[in-house]
């Protein structure tokens, strides 16, 4: 049995967007975690939400600004 394609729109009720927005959040976030004990590699998430601003987890847990490199030249 295979997938039906769905048309990708813009949510336009604010609630829904809300909801959607946490829904994939929570399950980004999870697997990043997934990746960490999987493959043993670090991992961090940075999301911008328009109603409440960033979210951010990291794996393992531990301050997000040490994973990230000092300069863009270490990119």
């Amino acid at each position: 049995m295979r997938r039906q394609k769905i048309k990708i729109k813009k949510i336009e009720k604010k609630r829904s967007l809300e909801v959607t927005f946490s829904e994939r959040r929570t399950g980004l976030f999870k697997k990043a975690g997934e990746l960490y004990f999987l493959c043993s590699v670090e991992a961090a998430v940075i999301v911008f939400s328009p109603s409440r601003g960033p979210s951010s987890s990291a794996t393992p847990p531990r301050k997000l600004s040490s994973m990230l490199p000092a300069s863009r030249d270490q990119l």
